[in-house]
């Protein structure tokens, strides 16, 4: 089942709910939940990497449900705040560390500019992700083309995200998640997508998922070519797969999905997904 990602509103709306204490405890641990790994864990881990900080997620684990209570709708956006708190943050844990030792920290952690209330709301990268899978999906496929890249794609966007969770395991668990749970619920499937089949003869992407899912968690790993080759070859259907063939496929796909959105569209919205480590290369949001 898709799920339609939130608004800004809904997302200051849900904060100031939570800063406030409203609900029920159920209540304010769901509300924390969607919070953290919607909202506060990819931006946190964008900006560690901005920083070079190996050390910044966990400050904001920590400290980050006690700052939230200072947050208050009618002052702001939460974006806006969220970014003023993990950049200050991210300073003192610089300066504990005595790494502030150039300008460019300086720069970099400067206080953003006030956000302007009239200003088109950004489009969420999960949501761009999913406008470009659209466009990738809706693109004609030759007749002779035996292996369905696209479903290639999907698979290996949701394995990227199963990698670069590998931090998170312990607090994944602590709230009765998997790594595997959350990248379904990061890179949702439609009906479609599930029911797709990388070739003639395999099982679909639903029965390809639950397969993968199963020997990570069980084996608490990482899903690297070698694994997922040895996990599918004794599914029914699968014959000859190898690490190597299935990297070709990956390379296919990708290759196929530039050429479908083009260089500029790729690097902004799919390419980053791609990576099993955090991209250095991400911006403030």
């Amino acid at each position: 089942m898709v799920t339609t990602p939130l608004t800004t509103l809904e997302i200051d709306r849900l904060a100031d709910a939570l800063a406030r204490g409203e609900g029920t405890e159920a209540d304010r641990d769901a509300r924390w939940r969607t919070l953290l790994f919607c909202v506060i864990l990819p931006r946190a881990e964008c900006l560690e990497a901005q920083l070079g900080l190996e050390t910044l997620l966990d400050v904001v684990l920590e400290v980050m449900p006690r700052r939230l209570a200072n947050y208050r709708q009618e002052k702001g956006r939460f974006a806006s705040w969220l970014e003023t708190t993990l950049r200050n943050l991210g300073r003192d844990e610089i300066r504990r560390r005595k790494r502030w030792t150039s300008l460019s920290y300086a720069a970099e952690l400067a206080q953003p500019e006030p956000e302007d209330e009239d200003s088109p709301t950004e489009v969420p990268a999960e949501e761009r992700l999913r406008q470009a899978l659209g466009q990738m999906e809706a693109a004609p496929r030759s007749s002779r083309q035996k292996t369905d890249f696209h479903a290639v794609l999907l698979v290996s966007l949701r394995l990227a995200v199963v990698s670069r969770l590998k931090r998170s395991r312990k607090l994944l668990a602590a709230h009765g998640e998997s790594r595997t749970e959350r990248a379904v619920a990061t890179l949702p499937w439609s009906r479609a997508d599930e029911s797709r089949v990388i070739q003639r003869g395999w099982p679909d992407l639903t029965r390809v998922w639950r397969v993968l899912a199963t020997n990570l968690e069980a084996g608490g790993v990482n899903p690297t070519d070698d694994r997922l080759a040895e996990w599918l070859g004794d599914e029914p259907g699968v014959l000859g797969l190898s690490a190597e063939g299935w990297r070709q496929w990956r390379k296919r796909a990708i290759a196929s999905g530039r050429k479908v959105l083009g260089e500029e569209l790729w690097e902004a919205d799919v390419a980053g997904w791609m990576e099993t480590a955090l991209p250095r290369r991400c911006v403030a949001r």
